[in-house]
Formats: C-alpha cells, structure tokens, sequence
C-alpha cells in the first residue's frame, strides 16, 4: 500500500529550488554567508591530572565496595547474634562513601586545578578512614 496525501510536493516561495543552497534555508550561501566555524578540540588536562582522576575514581569505588561489605557484615551482625562493625563505623564508611563518591564525580566533570584538587581530596578521607576505623 502507498501512502498518498493530499499536500503538493511543493509549495509555491518553498526553498527546494535548484541553485545554492538549494534545500537549505535560503540565507545559508551567497554573498555575505558565514563559514562554519572550525572544530575545536576539547582541551585535554596533564597527565598529572588525569591520573589522580584515575586513582581518585578507583580508591572511591574501593571505598564503595568496602562500605557494602561493613553495611552487609552489620546486617549479619545484627540478624544471627554475633558482634559486627558498631554504629560508629557504619557510619563513618557510609559518610567517607559519599565524600569520596562525590569527589570523584566532580573532579571527572572539571578540568584543571580543580579537577585535581578533588582528586586529592580522596586519597585523604580514604587515609582518614582507615587511620581512623581499620588500623586505630
């Protein structure tokens, strides 16, 4: 089956004439038209930079992975009556995931200083958690 509608293929003053342009807005080429503007590539930040995003993203995500196993390790606790990780340390890992997690979120959405600035930031509060919660 064909579909056939009413509409003409044209309109008369419609900008499917032959020509410049033709099939484009009727602006678009002739005297005074603007080229298009080069392709500019994104700046890419230094090596230093984007490997402290790299170990920055990868400590979080370690950090991610040890607070489910504390969260899952108190849930056990709890349920079969034998001495898990206490409220303090959930607490801490839970609080040290979003800090990192958030980190690392922005310094992948920023370029530069800032970037790198987040970055550190993980490396410390991983530090502090396990200064403070695995080795104190």
């Amino acid at each position: 089956m064909t579909y056939s509608d009413s509409y003409p293929d044209s309109y008369p003053g419609s900008y499917s004439a032959p020509g410049p342009g033709a099939g484009h807005y009727p602006y678009s080429s002739g005297p005074g038209a603007h080229a298009p503007a080069p392709e500019r590539r994104p700046r890419r930040d230094s090596v230093v930079v984007r490997a402290a995003r790299a170990l920055g993203g990868s400590l979080a995500a370690g950090v991610l992975v040890l607070t489910a196993v504390v969260v899952g390790s108190a849930i056990l606790g709890r349920d079969r009556g034998f001495p898990g990780p206490g409220t303090e340390s959930v607490v801490a890992h839970v609080l040290a995931s979003i800090v990192v997690l958030g980190a690392a979120l922005f310094a992948d959405r920023r370029t530069g200083g800032r970037a790198f600035l987040a970055s550190l930031l993980v490396p410390v509060v991983v530090g502090i958690l396990f200064w403070t919660q695995w080795w104190g």
